[in-house]
């Protein structure tokens, strides 16, 4: 696979074209030609700017490059001190006066100024101020202004002797456009989009969702594959084997359902690869999906909704419900909303003391953080730091609520212990005090009683 196919690999070389026409631009620049490049926002800003960097050419072979201060920033992006740093080590000069202030010669941003001759230089640090400084995922979603992108001629699919369609994007609502004309071949009519700007695409076991992301030129394909799981023991197990044997899709336990995921690069947009790719995915879930649902004790998703493509089943089966899973379920709330503090009492009542019940409850937790421990090790090895810590936060609970548990089990098993004591004591003092009945005597007779 070529390095630019992964999302890493079109990121980067997507920073590297912008940087190579943006020297371009630079070395080309005229006295007085001026060159904004400001992040597009997605939401109308009411106070304050977008980050962005300006260049302007002055006399015959000067440049000045700004990247904007928090003179100018809205609230929401101001720079913090890290990240004032960070400019002045790249070697931008710090504003030399604020807003209201007469020029000096500096700036109200930070700003450097070099000869044109150091155009790449110029682009190097531009580049540097927008990704490492102001968070900008890829130049993309950047309004360029009178700088030109290399664009490929797009062609319409299927002209024969031509390739694919191939579009650079030039935000996301371009790429949302691009997005829901490829699809039109594959759905048969145009996409409907869903509350959250999705666009659902339903299966015979679930819905794949396809969305636009908002920071990065990427399309990402999920769906929720299996809910109600009444085996969570084994899925970690089962998602760590998907994960080996299954390319492209990613499948994640979330703790309580399984979730599949495809993310596709789009710098360039490519529309018979994400039709493929997408085909691909439906492939793989159709398949995997009935089967992993009846390992894992759980159900699909058009089980669970049958509204959502599927008639509703005439005697439609009760929900399955354990009242171990009721105690687990409840202990993992109480637990979540504050850690450590639920006490052993409280867990004892939840089971109304009964022995057996903790024990069930207690057996389940221990295979919860089996599993938990389980997919911390495949996320670690995975080198996937935000699954490991999930992993790492629900292990903690796990562990937290097995100790819980073993303190309820002591402290019932103690209370049945006197409760027992105490029957045995109050049997023993009745047996010590039986009522006796004297026998009469001569004096205590009544003469008339013998006529």
């Amino acid at each position: 696979m070529n390095g630019d196919d992964t999302l890493e690999g079109s990121t980067t070389a997507g920073w590297r074209q912008f940087r190579a026409r943006l020297a371009d631009h630079v070395a080309a620049m005229d006295d007085d030609d001026l060159l904004l490049i400001e992040v597009e926002w997605q939401d109308d800003q009411e106070d304050g700017a977008a980050p962005y960097v300006q260049l302007c050419g002055w006399g015959d072979d000067q440049v000045r490059l700004e990247a904007v201060s928090n003179h100018y920033l809205a609230p929401a992006v101001r720079l913090d001190d890290e990240g004032e740093a960070t400019l002045l080590a790249l070697g931008y000069e710090a504003p030399s006066h604020g807003p209201e202030d007469g020029p000096d010669g500096g700036s109200a941003n930070f700003y450097v100024d070099l000869d044109r001759g150091c155009a790449d230089r110029a682009a190097e640090m531009a580049v540097r101020a927008l990704r490492d400084v102001y968070g900008v995922v890829h130049p993309a979603f950047l309004d360029v202004g009178a700088l030109t992108l290399p664009e490929p001629e797009v062609t319409e699919p299927g002209e024969e002797g031509e390739g694919p369609e191939v579009a650079y994007p030039g935000g996301r609502d371009h790429l949302q456009s691009l997005v829901d004309a490829a699809l039109v071949p594959f759905l048969g009519h145009s996409p409907e989009h869903d509350e959250d700007g999705d666009i659902p695409v339903v299966l015979d076991s679930t819905v794949v969702f396809v969305r636009v992301l908002d920071e990065v030129p990427v399309v990402r394909m999920f769906a929720l594959v299996v809910r109600d799981v009444e085996h969570p023991e084994r899925a970690a197990f089962e998602v760590g084997v998907l994960n080996r044997d299954t390319r492209l899709v990613k499948f994640v336990w979330t703790g309580q359902s399984v979730m599949a995921s495809v993310e596709l690069p789009a710098w360039p947009f490519v529309g018979d690869q994400l039709r493929s790719a997408l085909a691909m995915t439906i492939g793989v879930l159709d398949q995997v999906a009935p089967d992993l649902a009846v390992r894992l004790g759980g159900r699909t998703v058009i089980e669970a909704s049958p509204e959502v493509g599927a008639a509703p089943a005439e005697d439609p089966e009760p929900e399955r419900s354990s009242p171990y899973v009721a105690v687990l379920r409840v202990l993992h709330e109480l637990d979540t909303e504050s850690p450590g503090e639920v006490d052993p009492v409280l867990a004892a009542g939840l089971c109304e003391d009964d022995r057996d019940l903790i024990l069930e409850v207690l057996s389940r937790a221990t295979d919860r953080e089996a599993s938990w421990r389980v997919g911390l090790e495949n996320a670690l090895d995975e080198g996937d730091d935000d699954e490991a810590e999930l992993c790492a936060e629900e292990l903690e609970r796990a562990v937290r609520l097995i100790a819980l548990l073993r303190a309820a089990l002591r402290r019932t098993v103690e209370r049945q212990v006197e409760a027992t004591r105490a029957a045995q004591h109050e049997r023993s003092r009745r047996r010590g005090r039986r009522r006796r009945v004297p026998d009469p005597t001569l004096d205590e007779v009544d003469p008339g009683m013998w006529g």
